[in-house]
C-alpha cells in the first residue's frame, strides 16, 4: 500500500506502512528510518510519543530530536515586516493627508469667488462645505484607485516571474479595498480645512470682485 498525503511540505512524501518496510530493509543493522513528527508541546513530548510508538513496534529510538521547524523564526519575520509595512503605510497616509489638503487649499484660492457666490445664492455654509470635502475625498478615492491598479499590475507582472508556478495566486481583495479605505480617509482628514474654510468665506467676497 502506498500512498501521498499533503503534509504541508513542497515536495511530496510517500508513506508506506511500517511492516512493508521492515520487510524490505531486512536484518541490516544500518537500515534506518528517518521519523518526522508533530506535537504542539514541543520536542519532549515528541521523544515521549515516539518511544512508545516504536517500542509497540520493536523498532528502538536511536539517535537525537532535532527540531526541525522554524515557526517561531517565520512569526517573529512576519511580525518585523508587518510593523515595518505598518510604519511605511502610516508615512504614506500622512504623506497623503498633506497632499490632499495642499490641493484643496490651493483650490480654496482660485474658487474663492464661486463659494461665495454659491453663499450669496442660497447655498448654506453646511452645503459648501460639504462640497469642498466631497471633492477631497473623491480625490483621495481616485489617488488610492490609481495605486491599487498599478499594484495589481506588478502583482499579477513580478510575482509570476520571481516565483514561476508557485506565484500564480489572485490580488487580495482586502488589500484592494483597505487602500481605498486609506484614499478616503486621506481625503476626509486634508479636505476637513480647507472645507471649514470654504464654510467661513465671508459673501462680501464676490463682491470685491
Amino acid at each position: 500500500m502506498l500512498a501521498v498525503v499533503d503534509d504541508g511540505d513542497d515536495l511530496p512524501r510517500a508513506w508506506v506502512p511500517l511492516p512493508e518496510i521492515q520487510a524490505r530493509a531486512g536484518s541490516a543493522p544500518q537500515a534506518q528510518l528517518q521519523i518526522l513528527a508533530r506535537t504542539p508541546t514541543g520536542s519532549g513530548a515528541a521523544r515521549d510519543v515516539l518511544a512508545r510508538a516504536t517500542e509497540s513496534h520493536a523498532v528502538p529510538l536511536t539517535g537525537a530530536i532535532v527540531r526541525v521547524d522554524t515557526v517561531d523564526d517565520l512569526a517573529s519575520t512576519l511580525a518585523m515586516l508587518r510593523g515595518i509595512f505598518f510604519g511605511v503605510g502610516a508615512i504614506t497616509l500622512t504623506v497623503g493627508v498633506i497632499g490632499v489638503l495642499n490641493i484643496g487649499l490651493a483650490s480654496l484660492r482660485e474658487r474663492a469667488e464661486e463659494l461665495a457666490l454659491r453663499r450669496a445664492l442660497g447655498a448654506r455654509r453646511s452645503d459648501v462645505a460639504i462640497l469642498v470635502l466631497a471633492e477631497s475625498v473623491l480625490i483621495g478615492l481616485l489617488g488610492a484607485a490609481t495605486a491599487i491598479a498599478g499594484a495589481t499590475g506588478l502583482f499579477h507582472t513580478l510575482v509570476p516571474a520571481l516565483w514561476g508556478s508557485a506565484g500564480n495566486v489572485g490580488f487580495p481583495l482586502s488589500a484592494g479595498f483597505a487602500g481605498l479605505a486609506a484614499g478616503a480617509l486621506a481625503g476626509l482628514a486634508g479636505g476637513a480645512v480647507p472645507a471649514l474654510r470654504a464654510a467661513r468665506l465671508p459673501i462680501a467676497t464676490v463682491m470685491r470682485a
